[in-house]
């Protein structure tokens, strides 16, 4: 199972929804894929953070925004080639990513591994 899969079942198993994921792989230099998703409350946001470090650490890849502040609805861990974000819904309305991202969504079986490019 690839890092992008494991990441969307380790949201999906905390019922965290609405999970896209975008390849910008060839299109950006920011990062190759980027994922986004709903929490239904902070606490749920919270315990996404921690299941995503947890998982990450435990693939070798440093979180490089450790401080970021979440308490606005909308966290966003950096891990390089992969950004993950998780919103209240009122901020995922709001800030409209899917929109700006949208053109870029793949489904899950043409996932690739991030390490075997």
């Amino acid at each position: 199972m690839s890092i992008i899969e494991r990441i969307k079942s380790a949201l999906e198993e905390l019922k965290i929804r609405d999970i896209s994921i975008y390849d910008l792989g060839k299109k950006s230099v920011i990062a190759d894929y980027i994922v986004v998703s709903t929490a239904d409350s902070s606490v749920q946001l919270d315990s996404g953070r921690g299941r995503i470090e947890e998982l990450m650490w435990k693939t070798k890849l440093p979180l490089k925004n450790p401080s970021e502040d979440w308490n606005g609805g909308w966290l966003i861990m950096d891990y390089g080639d992969i950004i993950i974000n998780i919103f209240l819904e009122e901020k995922r309305s709001f800030y409209n990513l899917d929109g700006l991202l949208g053109s870029h969504e793949y489904e899950s079986s043409e996932i690739k591994n991030v390490f075997n490019r």
